[in-house]
């Protein structure tokens, strides 16, 4: 996940989305988006990246107003 964000960020993409739609089958279990924000996020600092991108959630797993804080807190945009 990381370095796919990587590669896109030094494509030029600015817009970095994290969605878990589609990931619900028997094979691939979804990653709770604050994890997902949390390794994506500090992956693309350790490569000096993340100052050039946003991330932005997608989930099912986001209901209510503390967890909007919570993945703020974590470096959602």
């Amino acid at each position: 996940m990381t370095a796919e964000a990587g590669e896109a960020v030094e494509a030029g993409a600015w817009l970095i989305t994290l969605d878990d739609q589609g990931c619900f089958d028997r094979q691939r279990a979804p990653i709770d988006p604050g994890l997902a924000v949390s390794v994506v996020g500090t992956g693309l600092e350790k490569q000096g990246r993340r100052r050039r991108c946003a991330l932005v959630v997608r989930s099912g797993a986001v209901r209510n107003l503390h967890d909007v804080m919570f993945l703020l807190g974590l470096g959602a945009d």
